[in-house]
């Protein structure tokens, strides 16, 4: 379980718990009821995307399935 946090100007605008779930059918993030944003913006959901794409990339799992 980890916690991911995107910051514009030293001020936090999204957060997402991420739990990491290892199943038969591969590995994958659960972000339950989340992830949420300080005011919604296409920009800020392309952040945390990105952010969530990088971590996934990190911890070895280059799948990304959003729904």
């Amino acid at each position: 379980m980890q916690y991911l946090g995107v910051y514009e100007n030293k001020q936090q605008v999204a957060a997402a718990l991420v739990i990491t779930v290892i199943a038969r059918r591969g590995t994958f993030f659960l972000i339950p009821h989340g992830p949420i944003f300080a005011k919604t913006s296409r920009e800020q959901k392309k952040q945390i995307l990105h952010a969530l794409t990088q971590h996934a990339k990190e911890h070895g799992n280059s799948n990304r399935a959003v729904a």
